[in-house]
């Protein structure tokens, strides 16, 4: 049973913005790290090599990555049945200072709050405005932000 994964995302980074990401974390973490991501090969020859992420590509787009993500991995999740946990996160603003792993979850799916809410952030009113509709997320807007930044689970998105 191969046990954990950690899973990202990469479209239009370089190298140099996937490096603390990638090396903090093969540093306390010697499992599969998966990278969904449509980046050149060339710009990603490095980083895969020396952290050994596993890259995959060719990706379906439906309505770009910060949403299709999530479809990717559970698409991931369905064909390997042995991996046991897995953390999702975002690469450009996340570091380790240990494995994901190491501590144990308070339940099979955690997820986490962003410190303000939908209607202090334009990035994220934005984002949903243009997916949803100004009329579907209005009752939402008083809500915190609920970030991919992390998210981990035993089970995630494969139920």
């Amino acid at each position: 049973m191969r046990g954990s994964v950690v899973m990202t995302c990469a479209f239009d980074y370089q190298a140099e913005q996937m490096t603390p990401f990638l090396q903090s974390l093969r540093f306390h973490f010697d499992e599969e790290i998966v990278l969904f991501s449509d980046i050149a090969p060339e710009i990603l020859a490095v980083p895969a090599t020396t952290c050994k992420i596993r890259v995959i590509r060719n990706l379906p787009h439906r309505f770009g990555p910060a949403i299709d993500r999530f479809q990717w991995a559970r698409d991931f999740l369905a064909q390997e049945s042995d991996i046991t946990s897995v953390f999702f996160s975002d690469l450009r603003d996340v570091l380790f200072q240990r494995s994901p792993f190491s501590l144990a979850p308070k339940s099979s799916l955690e997820l986490f709050l962003e410190p303000w809410r939908i209607e202090h952030c334009p990035m994220n009113r934005k984002w949903l405005t243009e997916i949803y509709g100004i009329e579907a997320i209005t009752p939402f807007l008083r809500r915190e932000i609920c970030c991919v930044g992390t998210m981990s689970s035993p089970l995630f998105m494969y139920q």
